[in-house]
């Protein structure tokens, strides 16, 4: 028989009694005993989780039956003092003792371990064995008596009859779960235990609590005397505040205080409700057995059960309409007020911080009209933000913190006595009782060593598994969703409301939100919260996540194309997955996010290059992203990678037999080439071209472009401006037609033939291009202007090209106009420092390495003396990218005003300007070192007399650029005389 004893007077009565026969005393059990919901689960059994203790009276008492009775009854008082439930078997002189019934407690292995040393320590003639698992409860002719049988229950009786007087022997379950507390020898496949090992880790949770518990004490005794308490333990994850719990039930118990406790994660049918369900249904379920009148009242107005009969009432949210709330909460109060004039009662909401609004409301309606009742209110929890309206007014919150540094220590110390792990305990736990717990538990420390991440990833997994299966889902879905993700994305995935789930889950501290979007509060629990999932789970919600962005963002594609290509290729569909990374390529490109642009084509390559290659769509998807990215690669000046590429695409052109784009290929193949230096492959691949393309049209005028750029870069000027006009001539797409005219016109300015450049770039004015070309030939116009002195014509072109670039947000032309002005005012001497600190600002977001370096050089010349270092550092870089005409450039600029070292840079620029044979530079360059050299050195005349007759020799006639060359410095410096 499973029996309790009274706290008043011993008597040891049935578990199923609510009063003692004896004395009329409320038993500890009352409205706890184990109660099932019809006699059909009675018939089949309920499977319930506990431990089971077996102990082996003495000897001595076969032959005295009182002795037997006395003895037996002590050690059954003893189980229940540890939460257990004893029966004393006569026959066979054994007690049995189970623990996880009729109160669960988590600790129950422990507690019956616990019980076990104690008994032992009665005497020496006891045997006891111990065994964990699952049993089964049935009742055989009334639901008032059940019967406690299986496995588990078996083994424990087996292993009694083998082990030895003053023994204590368990199974390997048992020993696997607490090898760490106790001391433990290996016997014949089980276990001796020992003893315990100070019982440390159930200790641990309750370190440096005493004065937190002492206070709760205090407060729950208050509350027994007639006064209702509200009481909140608040406390991160694995603080401690389960066991300062328990200690509190156990007071309780110890008082035959009634205890209805809820846990706000406990799942069930009813996901809105089920919390307010279950402790509404405990109430409801107490008053069926102990105020019948009165409850019969309000079960025929809720729609319940009969009172009278002992089950488990439906619960009332399965059959009430939500209007009926207000009834129901002012119901529930008035049965507590019945029920707390003969009881005392402890309420427990368990991650309170998870309360759904019904809880909530109820809670309210109770805390505003139960007052004088000595009922005590206990609310754990990690957040209050749920529960701030329960704050008002008497309401007295604990938080625990963190052991100190010191206790950790200590705990260490005693757990590893001959020699602790060389680790920091305190900076890995931090001071959190369940952390230090488990790696105090934890003998592989390698794995906190070698991943430090080890321990938080286990402890987000346990965090994860407590919560709810409708919040498990909803963070699995987020999970899937990724970082900044909107709410609706999920009530589409999940096919319900998820405002409170979300909100749940910020406050568990997983999620947090801003601007009404939602990302992890830590990269790893979303890392986590995705491995839990199955492959296929995982799989199946990204392809669906996908098609959903699909539908809802249909309008602004683009926007939202890369967040859609990664769900897609997280699905497994790699062709929607390369098409949308596509168009997120395309709209970096379209922002001049180079870098970026090249990152997504390239992932893009990589996810076509699983599907068929035959595939249309993958060819004319490879053939596409080929070109952008050569195009970008070329702008980039990353000829290693644009040669590689070019590479890579010929081939495929060449296996699928697509002239076009291999002949495209090729002219970017030979881009390359002559970026990286290799000239001699550059001519043999655009000798191909020439060979194999039309005679006309636009991958001739390619090709003959760069044959052309060849030739100036080997200062073989004549063939170089014969193949740009050859390529003029050949070009179709108005685009190229421009871009040839272009090269033509630096080509002249380059060489000072100042007055065909300007007519070039007439001319093309003359015939309407796009806006983009309109602004190319001013700022030309402007450098021509720039390189002449001519500052207020300058000043005319280049204004009008920095204004129009800023109306429609082109930031390259922005920054060249704006640095090519700011060269114009250094001839002025008047420099416009608003506009240098503008530009200064936006330069940096200009990407590619050779036009930062260009325009990086050009922006230091606007002050060359105030920017010396910078530029000499950045020369060798220019000359990398064969910058040749802007190393000049530079050189004579510092030439000019750096005159310490005059002689230095004059030299140089005539050196470099000798090998170029760039006639203005040249003849600049014999100017500047000429003045290098005293006044009665006769070279100097020489040096000087030599510019003036190569500058003579560029003015062609009596035009503007005629009168602008002799207006120039170096000009009327040589003349002087």
């Amino acid at each position: 028989m499973v029996t309790q004893r009274c706290s008043n007077c011993g008597e040891s009565v049935s578990a199923d009694y609510d009063f003692c026969p004896n004395c009329g005393r409320i038993l500890r059990y009352a409205g706890y005993r184990v109660r099932f919901k019809d006699q059909i689960d009675l018939m089949r059994g309920v499977r319930r989780e506990g431990a089971v203790l077996f102990v082996g009276l003495p000897k001595d008492c076969v032959d005295d039956p009182d002795h037997y009775l006395n003895l037996a009854k002590k050690i059954c008082w003893m189980i229940e003092e540890d939460g257990g439930v004893g029966e004393w078997i006569e026959p066979d002189y054994r007690v049995l003792g189970i623990f996880g019934l009729p109160i669960y407690t988590p600790d129950f292995i422990e507690r019956a371990l616990n019980t076990a040393l104690k008994i032992r320590n009665l005497g020496s003639g006891f045997r006891i064995a111990v065994n964990t698992g699952p049993f089964f409860l049935a009742a055989f002719g009334t639901p008032h008596h059940s019967t406690i049988f299986g496995e588990t229950v078996n083994l424990a009786s087996k292993l009694l009859d083998q082990t030895g007087i003053g023994e204590i022997v368990v199974t390997e379950a048992v020993a696997q779960h607490c090898r760490f507390e106790y001391e433990l020898i290996p016997e014949d496949g089980n276990f001796r235990l020992v003893r315990s090992r100070d019982t440390l880790f159930w200790q641990i949770p309750t370190l440096e609590r005493e004065v937190e518990i002492e206070k709760i004490k205090s407060l729950f005794n208050a509350s027994m005397q007639g006064k209702t308490i509200w009481c909140g333990i608040k406390g991160r994850f694995g603080i401690g505040k389960s066991k300062v719990k328990e200690e509190i039930k156990a007071i309780a118990l110890r008082y035959g205080t009634v205890i209805l406790e809820v846990d706000c994660n406990t799942s069930g049918p009813i996901q809105f409700l089920k919390p307010l369900a279950k402790l509404v249904n405990q109430i409801l379920e107490f008053a069926n057995g102990e105020i019948k009148v009165q409850a019969t009242l309000f079960s025929e107005s809720l729609g319940l059960k009969s009172p009278h009969q002992r089950t488990v009432m439906v619960p009332f949210a399965n059959r009430m309409p939500f209007t009926d709330y207000g009834d129901l909460y002012g119901s529930i109060v008035e049965i507590l007020n019945l029920l707390a004039r003969r009881f005392t009662f402890l309420v427990i909401i368990e991650d309170a911080h998870l309360i759904d609004t019904g809880t909530l409301e109820l809670l309210k309606v109770i805390k505003g009209r139960l007052v004088n009742q000595p009922v005590f209110f206990l609310l754990i929890y990690e957040s209050d933000l749920m529960i701030k309206d329960l704050k008002v007014g008497d309401f007295n919150e604990i938080e625990l913190k963190p052991l100190s540094r010191k206790a950790v220590e200590q705990l260490v110390k005693v757990f590893y006595k001959d020699k602790p792990p060389e680790l920091d305990f305190y900076r890995i736990t931090g001071g959190n009782p369940y952390y230090t717990i488990q790696v105090l538990k934890n003998p592989e420390f390698y794995h906190l060593v070698k991943d430090p991440d080890y321990l938080q990833r286990q402890i987000i997994i346990e965090k994860i598994d407590r919560l709810p299966p409708n919040l498990k889902e909803t963070l699995f879905a987020a999970a899937i969703a990724g970082e900044g993700f909107e709410p609706k994305w999920l009530l589409t995935l999940i096919n319900r409301p998820v405002e409170e789930e979300l909100v749940a889950l910020i406050d568990a501290g997983l999620l947090k939100s801003s601007d009404n979007l939602f990302s992890f509060t830590d990269k790893t629990i979303k890392e986590v919260a995705s491995e839990m999932m199955s492959y296929e789970d995982r799989i199946d919600l990204h392809n669906r996540l996908g098609r959903i962005l699909e539908s809802i963002y249909h309008d602004k594609i683009y926007n939202y194309a890369e967040v859609i290509a990664h769900h897609f290729s997280q699905g497994g569909n790699y062709e929607k997955a390369s098409y949308y990374l596509k168009l997120a390529a395309d709209k970096a490109l379209s922002l001049s996010q180079l870098d970026r642009a090249v990152e997504l084509y390239l992932k893009a390559v990589d996810y076509l290059d699983i599907l068929n290659p035959r595939d249309n769509f993958y060819r004319k998807m490879r053939i596409d992203i080929g070109e952008n990215l050569t195009r970008i690669l070329d702008y980039l000046g990353d000829y290693k990678n644009l040669s590689e590429m070019a590479e890579e695409s010929v081939a495929i052109a060449s296996r699928w037999q697509l002239k076009d784009a291999r002949l495209w290929a090729l002219v970017s193949l030979a881009k390359g080439l002559i970026g990286i230096g290799e000239s001699d492959r550059a001519r043999s691949t655009l000798e191909q071209i020439l060979r194999d393309a039309p005679k006309k049209g636009d991958i001739t005028a390619s090709a003959q472009a760069l044959y052309g750029y060849l030739h100036f870069l080997n200062q073989n000027y004549g063939k170089a401006m014969a193949y740009f006009n050859l390529s003029l001539n050949s070009a179709q797409s108005e685009g190229l037609i421009h871009h040839n005219l272009i090269n033509l016109i630096v080509l002249h300015k380059e060489l000072g033939n100042f007055t065909k450049a300007h007519e070039y770039a007439e001319e093309g004015l003359k015939s309407n291009p796009s806006l983009f070309f309109q602004i190319t030939y001013h700022l030309i116009l402007g450098e021509i202007y720039t390189m002449l002195n001519a500052y207020t014509l300058a000043e005319g072109e280049l204004y009008w090209s920095y204004s129009e670039a800023r109306r429609i947000n082109a930031i390259r032309f922005e920054v060249e106009a704006g640095i090519n002005r700011l060269l114009a005012q250094r001839i002025s001497g008047s420099i416009d420092y608003d506009l240098s600190e503008s530009i200064g600002k936006i330069l940096p977001l200009i990407k590619g390495r050779r036009a930062q370096a260009v325009l990086r050089v050009k922006y230091l010349l606007a002050d060359p003396l105030k920017n010396l270092k910078e530029i000499e550092k950045l020369i060798p870089v220019l000359r990398d990218l064969a910058e040749n005409p802007l190393i000049l450039q530079t050189y004579l600029s510092l030439a000019q005003f750096d005159r310490e070292n005059l002689k230095h840079w004059a030299t140089k620029a005539f050196e470099l300007a000798e090998r170029l044979q760039l006639p203005f530079y040249l003849a600049r360059a014999y100017f500047w070192l000429g003045e290098s050299l005293p006044e009665n050195d006769p070279k100097r005349r020489q040096y000087h007399n030599r510019c003036k007759a190569l500058l003579d020799g560029l003015v062609s006639g009596p035009d503007r650029f005629g009168e602008l060359i002799r207006t120039i410095p170096e000009y009327r410096g040589a003349t002087k005389r």
